[in-house]
């Protein structure tokens, strides 16, 4: 299973989020693991790379000028959109790909922060189109939430943790169980992903 939160094509980029982190880079057309080794003391690795932010005045009007253009939806906005898209479209085949050679089943499952159930936007979008580009199989977690609540007649906040809106125990155990039964079907076994 590869879990694959909307946010993650952002923070695909990220070399820091709560601490050093390794990540992929495209370097002649080609994916490059960097940041590694991960510093054993993260404010050591901090004040030897200290945050390129000259002024967070100025980081703030920018990032309130590229909310504007966004219309005003923090989650849509486009900066270095087509870079996050094609760095995770590689990751992405890479996956498949790896575990094609590996003869491994492979199923992705498509999280989504709270607030993405009342909308969709470009990760959604962009995340399906490539589920089915490259034949994966994936379970939408989104679908099953909002699902779930039409069956239940519960708000879909029952599914999420109100301190950080990760899936609640309700959230969970919905998943787990689209998960159980994907794995029963047998259906993972009968698709053919991409290979290239």
């Amino acid at each position: 299973m590869f879990g694959i939160l909307t946010t993650d094509l952002d923070r695909s980029l990220l070399s820091i989020r709560t601490g050093q982190k390794p990540r992929f880079e495209l370097r002649d057309d080609a994916l490059e693991l960097v940041g590694l080794p991960i510093h054993p003391d993260p404010r050591t690795f901090l004040a030897l790379h200290p945050p390129g932010v000259r002024s967070y005045f100025a980081a703030l009007a920018l990032r309130q000028v590229r909310l504007w253009a966004g219309g005003g939806d923090g989650t849509e906005i486009a900066y270095r959109r087509d870079e996050k898209q094609e760095l995770n479209r590689r990751i992405l085949e890479a996956t498949v790909d790896e575990a094609a050679r590996r003869e491994l089943p492979l199923l992705f499952v498509l999280f989504y922060d709270a607030y993405d159930l009342e909308k969709s936007g470009w990760r959604e979008a962009f995340l399906r189109a490539e589920m089915e580009r490259l034949g994966a199989a994936y379970l939408d977690t989104k679908e099953l939430i909002v699902r779930r609540t039409a069956e239940r007649s519960v708000p879909w906040a029952d599914f999420y943790r109100a301190t950080d809106a990760h899936p609640s125990a309700s959230g969970n155990r919905a998943i787990a169980e689209a998960l159980a039964l994907e794995w029963k079907s047998g259906r993972l076994a009968q698709r053919s992903p991409h290979t290239d």
